[in-house]
């Protein structure tokens, strides 16, 4: 057997028998080298019928049905046990695979014996039905796989493949897990030095919808906290580098320290593959990786620019690079600090070593961070150095919201928690003539916010809000209904995305 596709239901019979029907069309079907395997947890919707209607023609798939519901990966896990293909692969019962997508995939593994998974593209639908699509399709395009981005984002998608002789040696996904335990298994891979490959051309399709496990509420949220001691590990990073950069540098001791300053410039422009071709970044992260190398001149300059946008003190060590290290950069960067930021470009040092950047493994540009295309000081190449437009950092998230012109508001709430929450917090903060809340409906669930949070519901269902503005920090997925909401309770606010 070529692959087993491994399908996990859980009350969700309607679109069950749809994706059957796409697995057993795939053409690898045709030859005879594709099993699905069913894991019916605990569902109370008599997906059992729906399956033994299909085996009554084809022969290669296989049902079992625990009695009490189970997390999702626990399910994969039966389904792995279970699975006699050489490659496995999931099979979201709202997702579905294009024409040969299967075969893409499989191809790939077959034609290079060091990758042990791949994965492709895919897009966002509204819809199953063909006549209702209709051209709202998003595509939402992966990357080609770098280590380092694993640190910051999953760019895998919803339907990768990989080889099932894995999993004696990294044992099978953490049941513990309800949403990201695919992340959580990548980076135990990732560890072990398993390569990975983009294959574009393998192409699927991930119904968007509310009620889907990976965007109902902000249960990845609390995971991804789970993952840091694993994402935010210093031993974790080099050993992930060392595996793929072998024998890079021709005098040890210093590797350490190139690979936070690569990680340090991801952390500032990466694109995850389901936030529509929007940048995204993660300043915790960066400010983690300055703290691991705190006597590095280049890191201690890095983290200055952070420091700044977020109101934080600069660190006085910034202060003395310009005098004793006679820094030519550090200098420019001092005065660029000193007159407000937006003046001109900060000058941020990356690796030494020519790293692919985020936006060149994504194929596109971004507006504010650019690498330097000159030598400046020291015989520093242009792998070494990066420009940093705060002007065009603020455009590209504020998106038109201007933070002098919110004091008018009597109130301003910011809904939905992210990096880019708790950004914007921090900048309408310093100015002390203007109330902010920070709102988010799963607030218990979020662990060691920085600000307080607040209850949508405790200020939706008031009459006396005055005008009052809205900046939703939140998928698409959920901003329609979230809108509606504001629309109906506080009809005299205004409403921003970002």
């Amino acid at each position: 057997m070529k692959v087993s596709a491994i399908v996990s239901t859980f009350n969700s019979a309607t679109y069950l028998a749809g994706c059957l029907q796409n697995l057993i069309s795939q053409s690898l079907y045709k030859i005879g080298n594709l099993e699905v395997v069913v894991v019916d947890s605990g569902s109370t919707q008599q997906e059992k019928t729906i399956v033994e209607s299909f085996q009554k023609e084809w022969d290669h798939i296989k049902y079992f049905r625990t009695e009490n519901k189970e997390s999702l990966y626990k399910a994969w896990n039966r389904g792995i046990s279970m699975a006699k293909g050489q490659y496995l692969t999931n099979a979201n019962t709202d997702d579905r695979h294009d024409t040969n997508c299967l075969k893409k995939l499989s191809d790939a593994l077959d034609q290079e014996k060091d990758l042990g998974l791949v994965y492709g593209k895919m897009k966002k639908v509204f819809s199953l039905e063909d006549e209702e699509k209709k051209g709202d399709e998003v595509v939402c395009d992966s990357q080609h796989f770098f280590h380092g981005s694993l640190f910051l984002h999953y760019p895998y998608g919803a339907q990768p493949m990989w080889r099932a002789n894995l999993h004696p040696q990294f044992g099978v996904f953490d049941p513990e897990y309800h949403v990201i335990g695919d992340y959580e298994f990548a980076l135990r891979l990732l560890v072990g030095g398993v390569k990975s490959r983009y294959v574009p051309l393998a192409k699927g399709e991930m119904l968007w919808h509310q009620a889907a496990l990976s965007t109902k509420g902000n249960q990845a949220l609390v995971e991804k906290k789970r993952l840091l001691p694993s994402l935010q590990n210093v031993e974790v990073i080099q050993a992930v580098y060392d595996h793929f950069q072998p024998n890079i540098f021709a005098k040890p001791g210093n590797q350490c320290t190139e690979y936070l300053l690569d990680l340090s410039i991801r952390s500032l422009c990466y694109y995850p593959q389901f936030a529509e071709g929007q940048p995204a970044f993660n300043f915790e992260f960066h400010q983690f990786l300055s703290k691991q190398k705190s006597k590095s001149p280049r890191l201690i300059n890095n983290q200055a620019l952070v420091d700044s946008i977020l109101g934080n003190k600069v660190s006085p060590d910034f202060l003395t690079i310009a005098k004793e290290k006679k820094c030519q950069i550090a200098v420019h960067n001092q005065k660029v600090l000193q007159s407000g930021l937006e003046t001109e470009p900060f000058i941020l040092f990356g690796s030494t070593i020519s790293f692919p950047t985020e936006m060149e493994l994504k194929g596109v540009k971004s507006e504010y961070l650019k690498r330097c295309e000159t030598k400046i000081e020291n015989n520093l190449s242009a792998n070494g150095l990066f420009y940093f437009d705060v002007k065009k950092f603020n455009q590209t998230y504020l998106k038109g919201i201007n933070p002098d012109r919110l004091p008018r508001y009597s109130k301003v709430f910011i809904w939905g928690i992210n990096e880019k929450a708790k950004w914007l917090m921090g900048v309408l903060k310093k100015q002390n003539n203007l109330s902010v809340y920070l709102l988010d409906s799963n607030k218990e669930k979020i662990p060691n916010s920085k600000f307080p949070i607040s209850s949508p519901h405790a200020f939706l269902g008031k009459k006396d809000l005055g005008r009052c503005a809205f900046i939703l920090c939140m998928s698409s997925i959920h901003r329609k209904s979230v809108v509606d909401q504001i629309r109906q309770t506080q009809p005299n606010s205004s409403i921003f995305h970002i």
